[in-house]
């Protein structure tokens, strides 16, 4: 998927950026790497040409009176954070939280559409289109029931599929109704199959789940859930091919348990895990948004390298994005952080 649109201009002076025939934009001089591909952190410089990186090694590059350069040894440079399971209708105004989320080093919001059904779709289709023109890079995840258990206008196989089709839309969920789906609703049916075929993802929403309901969510098409409350929870999940979210917001703070039970079960840490502060109140965002989640990670005992990769990469993957988004590397959108030692 193409996050950001790249002019014939802009392809061909990248490209030009990384032959050092062509000054750089931005030079980030020195600084450790992360590389969340192969969990290193590299000596390296970052060269950037416009909106997008177009080196990043040992040579320096070619510069001229309007590069930026950033003098960062000593620093520490990682890709900009993807939330991947945001609920920014619910609590905030979406663009005062995309302005909270950038300040904080989250630079993509994967973001819940329940409250957006309640309009018209025209205008649901005009907010998203508006919410995307903001630095912070905008998906959205369909809802294919309303969560009440009451009748909706919107949620029809229509109304499903004008959202799931919708460009913006990278994933189905979070599925609520799962009663709904083990009596076959037509409708909730419709919806899982729909996402399936237009090839998106499909989030579930399965608390304490048994090894056997998780088998039929599976089949179904759920690919992820953010529902884990034990280390064992999380396994489950893994060894079913889904991605398994660990969740710490002021509903369930338990990410310190999840991390300390993984610990213990001596397995190592999964590619297909994320990180999420799921829909937190306004009081827990005190202590940051997933910047503040990675930092529980850490203190409760995370490898850094992991919790950045939970944070960037991996749900970069899990979405499609990771050829535009996640990583620092040539080619990739230059959403980069730079960090300094505790």
């Amino acid at each position: 998927m193409r996050v950001r649109a790249l002019s014939e201009e802009a392809y061909r002076n990248l490209l030009r950026v990384s032959k050092r025939q062509a000054p750089a934009s931005l030079w980030i001089k020195g600084a450790s790497v992360l590389n969340v591909f192969t969990k290193e952190w590299q000596e390296h410089h970052v060269v950037v040409a416009g909106e997008r990186i177009a080196y990043v090694g040992e040579k320096e590059p070619l510069t001229d009176e309007h590069t930026v350069i950033v003098e960062a040894d000593g620093k520490y440079v990682v890709p900009g954070y993807i939330e991947p399971h945001a609920h920014p209708f619910q609590w905030y105004n979406p663009y005062t939280l995309a302005d909270f989320a950038l300040e904080r080093g989250t630079t993509t919001l994967v973001s819940d559409t329940l409250m957006l059904m309640n309009l018209p779709p025209e205008q649901v289709a005009a907010l998203m289109e508006s919410l995307s023109g903001h630095p912070v890079k905008q998906f959205f995840w369909a809802r294919l029931d309303p969560q009440t258990g009451k009748e909706h206008p919107q949620f029809t196989k229509e109304g499903l599929a004008r959202m799931l089709e919708h460009p913006l839309v990278v994933q189905g969920g979070e599925l609520t109704n799962w009663s709904g789906v083990l009596q076959e609703d037509e409708t909730l049916l419709f919806g899982l199959k729909h996402t399936r075929d237009l090839g998106k993802r499909m989030e579930g929403h399965h608390p304490g789940a048994s090894f056997e309901t998780l088998n039929i969510a599976a089949a179904a098409g759920i690919t992820a859930c953010h529902e884990g409350i034990t280390a064992e929870d999380l396994l489950q999940r893994l060894r079913l091919g889904m991605y398994a979210t660990l969740r710490h917001s002021s509903i369930r703070p338990d990410l310190p348990e999840l991390v300390k039970g993984w610990l213990a079960l001596g397995l190592p840490w999964s590619p297909r895990m994320m990180l999420t502060s799921d829909g937190s109140t306004p009081p827990m965002h005190r202590n940051g948004f997933l910047d503040g989640t990675i930092r529980v990670a850490i203190e409760a005992g995370m490898p850094p390298e992991e919790a950045y990769v939970m944070a960037t990469l991996n749900p970069a993957v899990y979405y499609g994005l990771d050829a535009e988004l996640g990583g620092i590397a040539p080619g990739r959108v230059a959403d980069m952080l730079l960090l300094r030692a505790k």
